[in-house]
C-alpha cells in the first residue's frame, strides 16, 4: 500500500500542516516520497526523493506557495525503487499519484496500444501507475477507471481543464478521506483518516467508491459515477 495526500483551497497551503500530513502517511510507504504543487510557472512543479519522507524529502521540503497540492509516499509493489518510479507522474497534460496495484495492467497496455502504440508500450510503462495516467492523458474519457482490475485510489490534475481542480477517485480496495480545517474552506485529503484528525481537521468523510470527484478551491464541484 502507499499513502496519498492532497490539499485544495482558495487559501495558500500551510507548510507545517502539510509536512505533518506527509509524516503521518509515511507508515503506508517509505520507499520514496514526492509531490506536485500547482504554480503559474514552471508547470509542473514536482519534487521526488528516495527513502521515507522524514529522512529524505522533509530535509528540503519547501514547496512553492500553492492552493493545490498532491503528495505520495510509496511502498513499491511493481517496479524498482527509483526516482523514475516515484510518484507523482507527469505526462503532457496529466500529473497524478496512485495507491494500489493493478492485476491487468499488462493487458491494458496491449489493449490501448491499438489506439496509440507509441504512447502505450511495455518499455515506457513499466509500472501500473504510469499506465493509468498515460491513459487519462491520452483519452478524452475515463475508460481506464472502468477497465482497471485491482486496487486503486487516484488523485490527479489535468491542465486541459478550464479550472485548476483535483480529480479524485477510488475503488473499494483502497481508502481515501477528506476533511476541513475549522472555520476555513481548506480541504485536506489523506489515505489515513487518523492523520486528518491529528492535524486538526473536522467534518471528516470518505470519498465514495467508483465516483469521480472534481474539487476546486476546497469545494466538490462535480461527481460522476463510473461503475456500479
Amino acid at each position: 500500500m502507499c499513502g496519498l495526500l492532497a490539499f485544495s483551497s482558495p487559501n495558500p497551503i500551510s507548510l507545517p500542516t502539510l509536512s505533518s500530513l506527509f509524516s503521518l502517511n509515511q507508515s503506508r510507504g517509505s520507499d520514496s516520497a514526492g509531490f506536485f504543487a500547482e504554480t503559474i510557472a514552471p508547470f509542473p512543479f514536482i519534487q521526488k526523493s528516495l527513502g521515507p519522507f522524514s529522512k529524505s524529502l522533509s530535509l528540503s521540503f519547501n514547496p512553492p506557495v500553492t492552493n493545490l497540492f498532491i503528495g505520495h509516499t510509496r511502498a513499491a509493489s511493481v517496479g524498482n525503487v527509483s526516482i523514475e518510479n516515484a510518484h507523482p507522474f507527469a505526462f503532457q497534460n496529466v500529473i497524478g499519484a496512485h495507491n494500489g496495484t493493478l492485476s491487468n495492467f499488462k493487458n491494458l497496455i496491449n489493449q490501448y496500444a491499438q489506439f496509440n502504440p507509441t504512447a502505450f508500450n511495455h518499455e515506457n510503462l513499466n509500472i501500473d501507475s504510469k499506465l493509468i495516467f498515460a491513459a487519462l492523458n491520452e483519452f478524452d474519457d475515463f475508460r481506464v477507471l472502468t477497465d482497471m482490475q485491482g486496487a486503486a485510489a487516484l488523485i490527479w490534475r489535468d491542465k486541459r481543464n478550464a479550472l485548476p481542480y483535483l480529480n479524485v477517485w477510488r475503488n473499494l480496495e483502497r481508502p481515501l478521506h477528506y476533511g476541513f480545517m475549522p472555520n476555513t474552506p481548506d480541504m485536506y485529503i489523506s489515505s489515513e483518516d487518523s492523520a486528518l484528525h491529528e492535524i486538526g481537521c473536522t467534518s471528516i468523510a470518505d470519498f465514495n467508491p467508483f465516483t469521480l470527484y472534481q474539487i476546486h478551491e476546497g469545494k466538490i464541484i462535480s461527481t460522476l459515477k463510473t461503475k456500479i
